[in-house]
Parts: C-alpha cells; sequence; structure tokens
C-alpha cells in the first residue's frame, strides 16, 4: 500500500471528539522549537542574523528572540532541547557557530534575575555530548561520545556529582517523572537500574527508535522494516493498549512526541507534518489551524512536541510565505473556566491582609456579561482597579510585592472596596461586560487574558496593595 493510501485511511478515521481549531504564535523568524511544557513554555533556538545558534525560551508564544538564554564562558552557540514544568531547560553549548557540532551538554536554571547556566561534561574517555531530556523531579539525561557530531556511544544520567553511563544504552531520549529512561524500544528504571524490553509488534521488523515518552510510560518513535521504498512508519506504544501504527509508511517517517492522551505527532520527509489524536485519528497539522489565523504553512520539519493541551510545537512558512521558523499552536475551543489558574503571590498588607483573587461564570468574546473576578480581604473602603494584560505572566518585583502581568497593561475603572472592618474590603468586575465596550480589540475568542488587583494601601511603605494573578482564555 502506499504512503498516499495510507494517509487516506487514516485522515478518514472517526472523529470521537471535537477537533482542534489552532491559534497560531509564531516564534520568530529562523527560530527552532524543541520542547513544550505543561504551563505552554516553549524552548528551542534562533539562529542570528550574525549565524550563531543561541538557545532561547518562550513563555507565552513570543518571539525566541526577546528570551535568548545565557551562555557560559567561552562558547558561541547553543540549543535547548527540553524544558520541565518547573522551567528547568537542557541542551547543549559549543564553541562553534552550529550548536550540533562540537556540543557539550547544558542546562539552564531559573534564578531571581533569570536564568543561570551550567556546563554538565562527559563520562571520563568521551569529548562531547548533550542533554536530550528532563523530568520535573530535575532528573536529566542525554547522550555523549567522541566524534564531534551526534555519534553517540553512552546514554548518560547528569547528576549532581557529575556524569553517569548507562550501560547498556548507547543513547538516551527521554527520562519521565517514574525515572524511566527511553532508549529505542526499551526503558531504565534510575531506581533499581533494570531494563524493561518491550517485544516488537508481529512481522519482520529491524527494529525501533524511540524518541519521546510520556508520563504513563508509553513512547513514540519508529519502527524500520525491509522494503527498499517504503521502510518505516511512525508507531506508539502504551501500557494499555500495545502499539499502534500512527501514520502511514514512507521513505523517512517517524512520531517525535507524545502527550498522556496519547497524542502523537508525526513527520514525513519531506512533505508534511502532522498528528495523531486519540479519538480521532490522522489529521495534517496545516488543516487543523483556524483561517482566521491566515494561511499558514506547515513545513515537514519541526513537529517537535505536543502537551496535555494538545498545544503543539512545529515548522511552520508565515502566510506572506517571507519568514519561516517555529510557531506553537493553540487549541482555541479550549477556553473559558476550565483553563482559569491562579498564579503569582500576593503582597500582605499594612493591616496583615492577604487579598484572595476569585473568579465566577465563563470567560467569553461574546456574552456581554455573566464572568465576574474579584478579590476579597483587602483593606477597607480603598480605592482600587483590576488590570490586565494578553501578552502574558509575570513575577517581578513591583511596589513591594510583585507584578504578575506583562506590559502593556489595561486597567478598568476604579472601584471603592468598602466594608468596615479588617481586611473587610471586596472589588468586583463582570469581566465579560467589559469586553462588550469594545474598548480593547485584543479579546477575542482564544485570547489568554492575565490580570491582578491593585490598591490603596496608605501605611504600606509604597501606600499600594496587590494581589495574586489570575488567568484565563476567553471562549468565542
Amino acid at each position: 500500500m502506499t504512503f498516499a493510501n495510507m494517509l487516506f485511511l487514516f485522515a478518514m478515521a472517526p472523529q470521537g471528539t471535537t477537533l482542534p481549531s489552532y491559534r497560531v504564535d509564531f516564534l520568530g523568524s529562523n527560530s527552532s522549537a524543541s520542547a513544550l511544557n505543561e504551563n505552554g513554555v516553549a524552548v528551542g533556538w534562533v539562529t542570528l542574523p550574525t549565524g550563531e545558534a543561541r538557545a532561547a525560551i518562550s513563555y507565552d508564544g513570543e518571539p525566541f528572540t526577546n528570551n535568548l538564554l545565557p551562555m557560559p564562558p567561552g562558547f558561541v552557540s547553543s540549543q535547548a532541547y527540553d524544558v520541565n514544568d518547573a522551567g528547568l531547560i537542557v541542551g547543549a553549548v559549543s564553541v562553534v557557530t552550529s550548536g550540533f557540532l562540537q556540543p557539550h551538554a547544558a542546562a539552564w536554571f531559573p534564578s531571581t534575575s533569570g536564568y543561570t547556566v551550567q556546563v554538565l561534561g562527559e563520562p571520563v574517555g568521551d569529548s562531547y555530548s548533550a542533554a536530550t531530556g528532563v523530568n520535573d523531579l530535575g532528573d536529566i539525561v542525554g547522550s555523549s561520545g567522541v566524534m564531534p557530531w551526534a555519534y553517540w556511544v553512552h546514554a548518560v544520567h547528569f547528576t549532581s556529582s557529575g556524569p553517569v553511563v548507562l550501560a547498556p544504552f548507547t543513547s538516551a531520549a527521554d527520562v519521565n517523572d517514574n525515572r524511566n529512561v527511553l532508549s529505542g524500544n526499551q526503558q531504565l528504571d534510575l531506581d533499581t537500574l533494570q531494563v524493561q524490553t518491550i517485544p516488537l509488534p508481529s512481522g519482520n521488523w529491524m527494529g525501533v527508535a524511540g524518541a519521546a515518552l510520556n508520563e504513563l510510560d508509553g513512547f513514540c518513535g519508529y519502527i524500520q522494516g525491509f522494503s527498499s521504498t517504503c521502510p518505516s512508519f511512525p508507531i506508539r506504544w502504551l501500557p494499555s493498549s500495545g502499539w499502534t501504527f500512527v501514520g502511514g509508511c514512507a521513505q523517512t517517517t517517524s512520531a517525535t512526541a507524545l502527550n498522556d492522551l496519547g497524542d502523537a505527532l508525526t513527520y514525513v520527509y519531506p512533505t508534511a507534518s502532522g498528528v495523531y489524536l486519540e479519538g480521532s485519528g490522522y489529521h495534517m497539522l496545516g488543516s487543523l489551524i483556524d483561517p482566521s489565523q491566515g494561511s499558514w504553512w506547515v513545513q515537514y520539519w519541526g513537529a517537535s512536541d505536543i502537551n496535555n493541551a494538545r498545544q503543539i510545537l512545529c515548522g511552520v512558512k508565515d502566510p506572506t510565505q517571507t519568514m519561516m521558523g517555529s510557531a506553537r499552536l493553540t487549541d482555541m475551543n479550549v477556553c473559558g473556566s476550565s483553563t482559569i489558574e491562579f498564579y503569582c503571590t500576593p503582597k500582605t498588607s499594612s493591616s496583615g491582609c492577604v487579598p484572595a483573587i476569585a473568579t465566577s461564570g465563563e470567560p467569553s468574546a461574546s456574552a456581554g456579561s455573566g464572568f465576574h473576578v474579584s478579590a476579597s480581604q483587602v483593606e477597607a473602603a480603598k480605592l482600587g482597579l483590576f488590570f490586565y494584560g494578553t501578552s502574558g505572566r509575570l513575577s517581578a518585583p513591583f511596589q513591594g510585592g510583585f507584578l504578575c502581568v506583562k506590559t502593556p497593561l489595561k486597567r478598568l475603572l476604579p472601584q471603592n472596596s468598602g466594608g468596615s472592618g479588617t481586611c473587610a474590603g471586596t472589588f468586583d468586575y463582570d469581566f465579560n461586560a467589559w469586553i462588550a465596550t469594545g474598548v480593547d480589540p485584543a479579546l477575542v475568542g482564544g485570547a489568554t487574558v492575565d490580570g491582578q488587583f491593585w490598591f490603596r494601601d496608605p501605611n504600606s511603605p509604597s501606600t499600594t496593595g496587590l494581589s495574586g494573578g489570575v488567568e484565563f482564555v476567553l471562549c468565542n
């Protein structure tokens, strides 16, 4: 069967769930995105006009060039390959322009001022290395060897006391929170150092190359056959259901990422990138981009990660056909109260009040009313207001507390907190009614809003008080 016929069968799979309709956040020209955490934070690298590759982070879909990661002394290029939910980033740095040549494993650790970088080193006898996986426990894995390019001979666990070779593996693709390390169709338990080998599916196969591991010990990659014209298939293995082909055969193809839902990203060289969505089958990535986003051309390369919110990283060419880079795709159907998150640290007021932010109802760009954002336990009878932005979260020192919202900011009209006792003040805004005024054209379906309360506190050194932050996605 030809690849085209196989692809047709997958595309015609029964539709069991609502398909994503994706918004495109372009991460910049000459960008390459490699990994995405559950907070939607993307990492990768961007090639600068001077030719160097530089590792970078995008917190909320902004271009990589806005947030280049620091370089260790003596190195000129870097690439980021993975990020955990706490923001720990791993990858490689190099003394030459290309991060793929002469690489040395590196990690970037979050700090109060941004990031600090550490070169992780190589096992004795090896000259080069790269860190390719990090879990939420802080375990870092990768590979090492003696050649100045990616020809690996050892899988490595980069520990605080130095690199540890993980025999018998020759490379390590990923590590999950169960502390299992993936190599091919094998998993090594870092606690017991026992290896589990997953038997190949029935048929005549050369072997499996593993690419990514999810938190349920499922993995994906490709399986290699003996055909001279169509030898490889993207494939997924789940402990609950075993092997599944997640795309058709091709000369060069693979599944590249797997989330805990069982969704798998795939690519086919040199034509297309797709996604196998559990419950609805295979879809070309370009077909899932919402028409409102323009005619983005999804590339075969760069389909690198998918998280549990079904956000996706992929390679794209922009609608003007003039810029090529990577993008974060976010499902515009994922919206409303299920997306509400509270974050950032509130400032304790001069009376010992710890402001509590809350919401009720559904955030909607068209409802006209019904979504309330409120704050309680604030100073009584003081003026205050709610301010917000659509550029992402922040946690930066501000007026003795923390500014939780990236600029530019919009402010709603001031209110009086009322109340007559200690910490008895409250604020309440109908944010849907504010949207209905039409004063902010950025408040459309699919927009992510971050907001925070500010109020007067005359006895505070800054004379102001601050709540923590709230984030939500507007439905249409």
